[in-house]
Protein backbone atom coordinates (compact mmCIF):
# COMPACT_ATOMS: atom_id res chain seq x y z
CA UNK A 1 0.00 0.00 0.00
CA UNK A 2 1.02 3.62 -0.63
CA UNK A 3 0.11 6.29 1.92
CA UNK A 4 -0.52 9.78 0.55
CA UNK A 5 -0.94 13.26 2.05
CA UNK A 6 -1.84 16.12 -0.31
CA UNK A 7 -1.37 19.78 0.65
CA UNK A 8 -2.55 22.85 -1.29
CA UNK A 9 -0.38 25.94 -0.80
CA UNK A 10 -2.21 29.20 -0.22
CA UNK A 11 -1.60 32.54 -1.87
CA UNK A 12 0.88 35.10 -0.67
CA UNK A 13 4.15 36.76 -1.51
CA UNK A 14 6.20 33.56 -1.13
CA UNK A 15 5.63 32.49 -4.73
CA UNK A 16 3.83 29.28 -3.72
CA UNK A 17 0.36 30.29 -4.92
CA UNK A 18 -1.31 27.28 -6.49
CA UNK A 19 1.50 24.85 -5.67
CA UNK A 20 0.55 21.34 -4.54
CA UNK A 21 2.70 19.13 -2.31
CA UNK A 22 2.18 15.37 -2.18
CA UNK A 23 3.82 13.20 0.51
CA UNK A 24 3.98 9.46 -0.19
CA UNK A 25 5.40 6.43 1.63
CA UNK A 26 5.65 2.79 0.61
CA UNK A 27 7.85 -0.31 0.98
CA UNK A 28 9.42 -2.32 -1.84
CA UNK A 29 9.97 -6.05 -1.42
CA UNK A 30 11.43 -8.55 -3.92
CA UNK A 31 9.04 -10.89 -5.69
CA UNK A 32 9.89 -14.30 -7.09
CA UNK A 33 10.54 -14.35 -10.81
CA UNK A 34 8.18 -16.30 -12.97
CA UNK A 35 9.69 -19.45 -14.45
CA UNK A 36 9.60 -20.75 -17.96
CA UNK A 37 10.59 -19.18 -21.25
CA UNK A 38 11.36 -15.50 -21.19
CA UNK A 39 12.06 -15.49 -17.45
CA UNK A 40 15.49 -14.00 -18.05
CA UNK A 41 19.05 -15.25 -18.00
CA UNK A 42 20.15 -16.50 -14.58
CA UNK A 43 23.93 -16.22 -14.81
CA UNK A 44 24.63 -14.80 -11.34
CA UNK A 45 27.98 -13.11 -10.75
CA UNK A 46 29.52 -11.15 -13.59
CA UNK A 47 26.50 -9.89 -15.54
CA UNK A 48 26.05 -6.24 -16.36
CA UNK A 49 27.61 -3.02 -15.25
CA UNK A 50 27.41 -3.69 -11.50
CA UNK A 51 30.64 -5.62 -11.01
CA UNK A 52 29.17 -8.98 -10.00
CA UNK A 53 26.74 -7.62 -7.41
CA UNK A 54 23.65 -9.17 -8.98
CA UNK A 55 22.53 -10.80 -5.75
CA UNK A 56 18.96 -10.64 -7.02
CA UNK A 57 19.77 -13.17 -9.75
CA UNK A 58 20.85 -15.65 -7.07
CA UNK A 59 18.21 -14.82 -4.48
CA UNK A 60 15.34 -14.83 -6.98
CA UNK A 61 14.35 -11.21 -6.42
CA UNK A 62 12.67 -9.23 -9.16
CA UNK A 63 14.60 -5.97 -8.84
CA UNK A 64 18.18 -4.79 -8.49
CA UNK A 65 17.82 -2.03 -5.94
CA UNK A 66 16.43 0.45 -8.46
CA UNK A 67 13.09 2.00 -7.57
CA UNK A 68 10.63 2.34 -10.42
CA UNK A 69 9.49 5.93 -10.81
CA UNK A 70 5.90 6.35 -9.61
CA UNK A 71 3.38 6.48 -12.42
CA UNK A 72 3.03 9.90 -13.97
CA UNK A 73 6.42 11.32 -12.92
CA UNK A 74 8.60 10.10 -15.76
CA UNK A 75 6.88 11.38 -18.85
CA UNK A 76 4.75 14.32 -17.79
CA UNK A 77 5.45 17.87 -16.73
CA UNK A 78 6.46 18.11 -13.14
CA UNK A 79 7.88 19.91 -10.26
CA UNK A 80 9.31 23.12 -8.85
CA UNK A 81 10.93 23.61 -5.47
CA UNK A 82 8.51 24.35 -2.64
CA UNK A 83 8.60 27.89 -1.33
CA UNK A 84 9.67 26.83 2.14
CA UNK A 85 13.11 25.34 2.83
CA UNK A 86 11.80 23.41 5.83
CA UNK A 87 11.12 19.74 5.24
CA UNK A 88 7.35 19.28 5.65
CA UNK A 89 6.03 16.43 7.75
CA UNK A 90 5.29 13.37 5.66
CA UNK A 91 3.29 10.22 6.20
CA UNK A 92 4.79 7.56 8.41
CA UNK A 93 6.17 4.44 6.80
CA UNK A 94 3.50 1.79 6.21
CA UNK A 95 3.60 -0.96 8.84
CA UNK A 96 5.54 -3.98 7.67
CA UNK A 97 7.44 -7.04 8.78
CA UNK A 98 11.12 -7.15 7.73
CA UNK A 99 11.73 -9.62 4.91
CA UNK A 100 14.71 -12.01 5.04
CA UNK A 101 15.35 -11.29 1.35
CA UNK A 102 15.51 -7.54 1.70
CA UNK A 103 13.23 -4.53 1.39
CA UNK A 104 13.47 -0.79 0.73
CA UNK A 105 11.35 1.76 2.61
CA UNK A 106 10.59 4.86 0.53
CA UNK A 107 9.34 8.32 1.44
CA UNK A 108 8.91 10.87 -1.34
CA UNK A 109 7.72 14.47 -1.43
CA UNK A 110 6.47 15.87 -4.75
CA UNK A 111 6.21 19.67 -5.00
CA UNK A 112 4.12 20.39 -8.10
CA UNK A 113 4.23 23.93 -9.49
CA UNK A 114 1.67 25.44 -11.89
CA UNK A 115 4.48 26.30 -14.32
CA UNK A 116 4.96 22.60 -15.09
CA UNK A 117 7.94 21.67 -12.92
CA UNK A 118 8.05 19.06 -10.16
CA UNK A 119 10.63 18.76 -7.42
CA UNK A 120 10.96 15.27 -5.92
CA UNK A 121 12.74 14.72 -2.59
CA UNK A 122 13.55 11.06 -1.95
CA UNK A 123 14.23 9.34 1.38
CA UNK A 124 15.29 5.76 0.61
CA UNK A 125 16.08 3.45 3.52
CA UNK A 126 18.14 0.61 2.02
CA UNK A 127 19.58 -0.69 5.29
CA UNK A 128 17.61 -3.94 4.83
CA UNK A 129 17.82 -4.07 1.03
CA UNK A 130 20.25 -6.97 0.75
CA UNK A 131 19.15 -10.56 1.41
CA UNK A 132 20.08 -12.16 4.69
CA UNK A 133 22.29 -14.04 4.51
CA UNK A 134 24.09 -12.73 1.43
CA UNK A 135 25.06 -15.33 -1.17
CA UNK A 136 28.65 -16.61 -0.71
CA UNK A 137 31.26 -14.63 -2.61
CA UNK A 138 29.22 -11.43 -2.97
CA UNK A 139 30.14 -8.13 -1.31
CA UNK A 140 27.58 -6.22 0.79
CA UNK A 141 27.02 -3.51 -1.82
CA UNK A 142 23.92 -2.29 -3.61
CA UNK A 143 24.15 -2.19 -7.41
CA UNK A 144 22.53 1.25 -7.49
CA UNK A 145 20.15 3.62 -5.71
CA UNK A 146 17.90 5.53 -8.07
CA UNK A 147 14.76 5.59 -10.17
CA UNK A 148 13.89 4.56 -13.69
CA UNK A 149 11.21 5.49 -16.19
CA UNK A 150 10.17 5.56 -19.84
CA UNK A 151 9.70 8.48 -22.23
CA UNK A 152 7.59 8.65 -25.41
CA UNK A 153 9.27 7.45 -28.59
CA UNK A 154 9.35 10.96 -30.06
CA UNK A 155 11.97 11.86 -27.42
CA UNK A 156 14.79 9.96 -29.08
CA UNK A 157 17.49 12.60 -28.61
CA UNK A 158 19.50 13.24 -25.46
CA UNK A 159 21.74 16.04 -24.19
CA UNK A 160 23.55 16.32 -20.87
CA UNK A 161 26.14 18.26 -18.90
CA UNK A 162 28.60 15.96 -17.17
CA UNK A 163 31.28 13.47 -18.10
CA UNK A 164 31.38 11.94 -21.58
CA UNK A 165 30.99 11.50 -24.44
CA UNK A 166 31.58 7.75 -23.95
CA UNK A 167 30.24 5.61 -21.11
CA UNK A 168 31.90 6.16 -17.74
CA UNK A 169 31.38 5.15 -14.12
CA UNK A 170 32.59 6.12 -10.66
CA UNK A 171 35.72 3.98 -11.01
CA UNK A 172 36.12 4.43 -14.79
CA UNK A 173 35.89 8.17 -15.40
CA UNK A 174 39.40 9.62 -15.67
CA UNK A 175 39.26 9.57 -19.48
CA UNK A 176 35.81 11.17 -19.69
CA UNK A 177 36.03 14.97 -19.79
CA UNK A 178 33.39 17.21 -18.22
CA UNK A 179 31.42 19.00 -20.91
CA UNK A 180 28.08 19.32 -22.67
CA UNK A 181 27.23 16.45 -24.99
CA UNK A 182 24.35 15.22 -27.11
CA UNK A 183 23.34 12.45 -29.46
CA UNK A 184 20.86 9.77 -30.44
CA UNK A 185 19.38 7.55 -27.73
CA UNK A 186 19.98 4.54 -30.00
CA UNK A 187 23.75 5.11 -29.82
CA UNK A 188 24.02 5.46 -26.04
CA UNK A 189 24.23 1.72 -25.34
CA UNK A 190 27.39 -0.31 -25.93
CA UNK A 191 26.68 -3.57 -27.84
CA UNK A 192 28.81 -5.92 -25.74
CA UNK A 193 29.05 -9.57 -26.82
CA UNK A 194 26.77 -10.59 -23.94
CA UNK A 195 23.77 -8.21 -23.68
CA UNK A 196 23.95 -6.21 -20.47
CA UNK A 197 23.28 -2.80 -19.03
CA UNK A 198 25.71 -0.23 -20.40
CA UNK A 199 26.03 3.37 -21.52
CA UNK A 200 26.15 5.01 -18.09
CA UNK A 201 27.40 8.59 -17.75
CA UNK A 202 28.60 9.89 -14.39
CA UNK A 203 28.89 13.38 -12.90
CA UNK A 204 25.72 14.64 -14.61
CA UNK A 205 24.26 17.98 -13.45
CA UNK A 206 21.35 18.02 -15.89
CA UNK A 207 20.07 16.03 -18.84
CA UNK A 208 17.35 16.54 -21.42
CA UNK A 209 15.33 14.05 -23.46
CA UNK A 210 14.52 15.81 -26.73
CA UNK A 211 13.11 15.00 -30.19
CA UNK A 212 15.13 12.63 -32.32
CA UNK A 213 18.04 14.40 -34.07
CA UNK A 214 18.63 13.96 -37.81
CA UNK A 215 20.32 10.65 -38.73
CA UNK A 216 24.12 11.08 -38.40
CA UNK A 217 26.41 10.27 -41.35
CA UNK A 218 27.70 6.71 -41.29
CA UNK A 219 31.24 6.65 -39.78
CA UNK A 220 34.00 4.80 -41.57
CA UNK A 221 34.63 2.76 -38.40
CA UNK A 222 31.30 2.44 -36.52
CA UNK A 223 31.57 2.53 -32.74
CA UNK A 224 29.08 2.65 -29.92
CA UNK A 225 29.76 6.35 -29.38
CA UNK A 226 30.03 7.50 -32.98
CA UNK A 227 26.79 9.49 -32.75
CA UNK A 228 27.78 11.49 -29.67
CA UNK A 229 29.32 14.90 -30.19
CA UNK A 230 31.55 17.17 -28.16
CA UNK A 231 28.69 19.65 -27.97
CA UNK A 232 24.94 19.25 -27.91
CA UNK A 233 24.62 20.95 -31.30
CA UNK A 234 22.29 18.27 -32.63
CA UNK A 235 19.79 18.90 -29.85
CA UNK A 236 20.59 22.36 -28.50
CA UNK A 237 18.28 24.21 -30.88
CA UNK A 238 15.79 21.48 -31.74
CA UNK A 239 12.13 22.38 -31.48
CA UNK A 240 9.94 19.62 -30.12
CA UNK A 241 7.05 18.62 -32.34
CA UNK A 242 3.98 17.50 -30.44
CA UNK A 243 5.01 18.87 -27.05
CA UNK A 244 8.04 19.73 -24.93
CA UNK A 245 10.89 17.46 -23.96
CA UNK A 246 11.85 16.50 -20.41
CA UNK A 247 14.70 18.04 -18.41
CA UNK A 248 16.05 16.29 -15.30
CA UNK A 249 18.04 18.49 -12.92
CA UNK A 250 20.20 17.37 -10.01
CA UNK A 251 19.07 19.25 -6.90
CA UNK A 252 20.36 19.59 -3.35
CA UNK A 253 18.21 17.80 -0.75
CA UNK A 254 15.93 20.01 1.33
CA UNK A 255 17.75 21.70 4.24
CA UNK A 256 21.13 20.57 2.86
CA UNK A 257 23.97 23.07 3.12
CA UNK A 258 25.97 21.48 0.30
CA UNK A 259 25.51 22.01 -3.42
CA UNK A 260 23.53 19.59 -5.57
CA UNK A 261 25.30 16.23 -6.03
CA UNK A 262 25.74 14.97 -9.56
CA UNK A 263 23.73 12.05 -10.92
CA UNK A 264 24.59 9.03 -13.01
CA UNK A 265 22.22 8.33 -15.87
CA UNK A 266 21.75 5.94 -18.75
CA UNK A 267 19.19 5.87 -21.54
CA UNK A 268 18.40 3.20 -24.11
CA UNK A 269 15.78 2.17 -26.63
CA UNK A 270 15.61 -1.20 -24.83
CA UNK A 271 14.05 -1.90 -21.45
CA UNK A 272 16.02 -3.49 -18.62
CA UNK A 273 13.84 -6.60 -18.84
CA UNK A 274 14.42 -6.98 -22.60
CA UNK A 275 18.21 -6.76 -22.16
CA UNK A 276 18.28 -9.26 -19.29
CA UNK A 277 16.14 -11.75 -21.24
CA UNK A 278 18.56 -11.97 -24.20
CA UNK A 279 21.80 -13.88 -24.70
CA UNK A 280 22.76 -12.19 -27.98
CA UNK A 281 22.39 -8.61 -29.20
CA UNK A 282 20.02 -9.55 -32.03
CA UNK A 283 17.70 -11.25 -29.51
CA UNK A 284 16.89 -8.03 -27.62
CA UNK A 285 13.20 -7.43 -28.25
CA UNK A 286 12.30 -3.90 -29.43
CA UNK A 287 9.77 -1.98 -27.39
CA UNK A 288 6.35 -2.16 -29.12
CA UNK A 289 5.69 1.52 -28.40
CA UNK A 290 9.19 2.66 -29.40
CA UNK A 291 9.84 4.26 -26.01
CA UNK A 292 13.15 5.42 -24.51
CA UNK A 293 14.04 3.92 -21.11
CA UNK A 294 16.18 5.84 -18.62
CA UNK A 295 17.83 5.34 -15.24
CA UNK A 296 18.59 8.22 -12.86
CA UNK A 297 20.95 7.10 -10.11
CA UNK A 298 21.92 8.90 -6.93
CA UNK A 299 24.53 6.22 -6.22
CA UNK A 300 25.94 3.53 -8.49
CA UNK A 301 28.43 0.78 -7.77
CA UNK A 302 31.67 0.78 -9.75
CA UNK A 303 32.22 -1.73 -12.54
CA UNK A 304 35.68 -3.01 -11.59
CA UNK A 305 37.75 -4.46 -14.40
CA UNK A 306 41.16 -5.06 -12.81
CA UNK A 307 40.93 -8.49 -14.40
CA UNK A 308 38.41 -10.21 -16.64
CA UNK A 309 37.44 -13.21 -14.52
CA UNK A 310 36.36 -11.98 -11.07
CA UNK A 311 34.50 -9.08 -9.39
CA UNK A 312 37.15 -6.44 -8.69
CA UNK A 313 35.25 -3.37 -7.50
CA UNK A 314 37.30 -1.53 -4.88
CA UNK A 315 35.62 -0.78 -1.52
CA UNK A 316 35.49 2.99 -2.09
CA UNK A 317 33.32 2.43 -5.17
CA UNK A 318 30.73 0.22 -3.49
CA UNK A 319 27.32 1.43 -2.29
CA UNK A 320 26.73 0.43 1.31
CA UNK A 321 23.14 -0.19 2.46
CA UNK A 322 22.17 3.04 4.22
CA UNK A 323 19.59 5.84 4.24
CA UNK A 324 19.96 7.84 1.02
CA UNK A 325 18.41 11.30 0.67
CA UNK A 326 18.53 12.99 -2.71
CA UNK A 327 16.47 15.24 -4.94
CA UNK A 328 15.73 15.93 -8.59
CA UNK A 329 13.66 18.48 -10.48
CA UNK A 330 11.67 17.53 -13.58
CA UNK A 331 10.86 20.34 -15.99
CA UNK A 332 9.47 20.70 -19.52
CA UNK A 333 12.05 21.98 -22.01
CA UNK A 334 12.35 22.56 -25.75
CA UNK A 335 16.15 22.47 -26.05
CA UNK A 336 19.38 21.74 -24.22
CA UNK A 337 19.77 25.49 -23.69
CA UNK A 338 16.45 25.58 -21.81
CA UNK A 339 17.54 22.63 -19.66
CA UNK A 340 20.77 24.42 -18.77
CA UNK A 341 18.84 27.57 -17.88
CA UNK A 342 16.44 25.57 -15.71
CA UNK A 343 19.39 24.03 -13.86
CA UNK A 344 20.81 27.43 -12.98
CA UNK A 345 17.38 28.46 -11.68
CA UNK A 346 16.22 25.31 -9.89
CA UNK A 347 18.92 22.67 -9.65
CA UNK A 348 21.18 24.62 -7.30
CA UNK A 349 18.50 25.94 -4.97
Amino acid sequence: PVRLIVEQAGGGSGGSCGAVTVHAAWVLRPAAREGGAGAGVEEGVGIGETGGAHWFALAGAAHDGTVDAPAGTAGGPSAAPPASTNTPPGPTDPPHTPSPEGEIAIRATYAIHPGGTIRIDWHMDTTRALPAPLAPGLSPSLPRVGVRGAAPGRLGGVAWQGRGPHECYSDRRAGAAVGQYGGDVRRMRVPYVFPQESGGRVGVRWLALLPKPPPPPAPSHPTATAATTSTAAATATATVAGGPGLAVLAAAPMCAASSAPALQFSVSEHSLEAVHAARHEHEIAPDPAGRSFFHLDHAHMGVGGDDSWSPTVHPEFMVAPAVHEWSIVLAPCHSAAEAEWAYTGFGRC
